[in-house]
């Protein structure tokens, strides 16, 4: 045999050994079980060899495959599954070593227009009135998400805006109800709170306790914005209808302090975080701002984080950051808008009162029932622009956070969000995280940055 044949033989046996011996890496975006491994031994090892193999290695035999020589590994405490990784797969009796993956259902809701909410899931997507082609995953990563927590009913978002509509097909079984006064006495205060008959909510503007969005069809004005900022929070999702909700089960408290023209003032913002603190809303989202420094609205926030309940606020439409995003408290997350291409909309600049981006353009989502605008061919749903869209996304996810565990604070909410988001080359300079929100990302603990 030629020396030259022999070299490229031994080339040869080489590269097959190195082919068959390649360590497979542990990716850290990959969701395992710690304390745990799955290995295969080679057919030729018996059972009384694997035996030793994992008692000399501290290791016990949780269960697995006779008929391919596989085995559930518990590793002895202290070794971690990268280091178990690296000494089985040294082994010659291995196969392979691999750690016990975590799966997760796909879900992905049957609602009919679900492929017009490009903020939830951007698949490059025609979108909206524009007729523009999105960006492949410039949107909040919610299927993810829903693959861990789609929200519970125990769950409480208020929205303090213009009402909702309760006949909405796809919002009818999602509103908060005030159970002393629904099996209370009709024209007495159940529960002692100031309100009377305040069943789902109350309507500040008009002090009377019926909060429905209707109420805004006085004259030639109607107003959609608190239908529409309710169904992004959470519609009924996975129901063969409409819109999917951030939140699949919620209970939305329906809080009224703006009128048919969107305008309110500073006495019914703080009457209503007051009644959101005493009724246990963990969650207070205001799509709405001003101007001007209130020290009330300050002191009613500042009470509402001592109580537990987190605010998140729209940073308005415009250059200048509005009230009450623009509070430096703990307790407030302020949020921007983004577009189709994760590109900056609509957003103040002042990195020190905006927290994030969130979706906020040609976002799809549930108006007053067969109010429509005319050129629609939807119905009961339509699209509308801004950073009140964006916060009730923000909104959502924090009401995900909190179903998932109801013991988080205001403060671990706000920090597995603003930890979590995709940087994006928009918002790095204008906003104090950088990014723009990441549900899945703020859900799995693998994967956000605790700080």
């Amino acid at each position: 045999m030629s020396t030259l044949l022999l070299m490229r033989q031994i080339s040869l046996i080489f590269f097959v050994l190195s082919l068959c011996t390649a360590i497979e890496p542990v990716h850290a975006g990959n969701d395992y079980v710690p304390g745990e491994i799955i290995v295969r031994y080679r057919d030729r090892v018996t059972p009384t060899a694997v035996v030793s193999s994992l008692s000399a290695k501290g290791a016990k035999r949780k269960g697995g495959s006779s008929r391919r020589n596989t085995h559930f590994v518990k590793l002895p405490d202290g070794v971690s599954v990268e280091e178990a990784l690296e000494q089985y797969r040294r082994d010659p009796d291995v196969l392979f070593a691999e750690p016990n993956y975590k799966v997760h259902a796909l879900l992905s809701p049957n609602d009919t227009d679900f492929a017009e909410q490009w903020g939830l899931e951007n698949t490059g997507q025609n979108v909206g009135p524009s007729n523009r082609n999105g960006t492949l995953d410039a949107d909040i990563f919610a299927t993810g998400a829903w693959d861990i927590e789609i929200g519970s009913v125990t769950t409480v978002i208020a929205v303090l805006d213009t009402g909702l509509d309760f006949d909405h097909e796809d919002l009818d079984t999602q509103f908060w109800e005030n159970t002393a006064e629904v099996n209370g006495v009709p024209g007495v205060d159940d529960d002692g709170n100031g309100f009377v008959d305040d069943t789902s909510g109350w309507d500040f503007v008009n002090d009377d306790n019926n909060p429905d969005d209707d109420s805004v069809r006085v004259g030639t004005v109607l107003n959609n914005h608190g239908t529409h900022i309710a169904g992004i929070i959470g519609a009924d999702t996975n129901n063969s209808l409409g819109v999917a909700g951030v939140n699949w089960n919620v209970q939305l408290m329906v809080l009224m302090v703006l009128d048919a023209n969107n305008k309110g003032d500073i006495s019914h913002i703080v009457s209503a975080i007051d009644y959101a603190v005493d009724k246990g809303g963990g969650i207070i989202n205001v799509s709405l701002g001003q101007s001007s420094f209130s020290q009330e609205l300050y002191d009613a926030i500042e009470d509402a984080q001592n109580n537990g309940t987190l605010v998140v606020a729209a940073a308005g439409n415009s250059a200048a950051v509005m009230y009450p995003a623009r509070y430096n408290l703990d307790n407030i997350i302020s949020v921007t808008a983004t577009g189709i291409d994760d590109e900056l909309t609509l957003a103040a600049t002042d990195v020190e009162d905006v927290d994030l981006g969130a979706p906020g353009d040609e976002i799809f989502s549930t108006v007053i029932m067969g109010n429509a605008p005319a050129s629609s061919v939807f119905d009961n749903y339509y699209w509308l622009n801004g950073t009140s869209q964006s916060a009730a996304f923000v909104s959502g996810v924090a009401g995900l956070l909190l179903s998932d565990d109801p013991n988080l604070t205001p403060d671990e909410i706000k920090a597995r969000i603003l930890n979590s988001v995709d940087l994006v080359t928009d918002l790095e300079t204008v906003t104090v995280s950088g990014g723009r929100l990441n549900a899945d990302s703020a859900l799995d603990l693998t994967q956000v940055a605790i700080v």
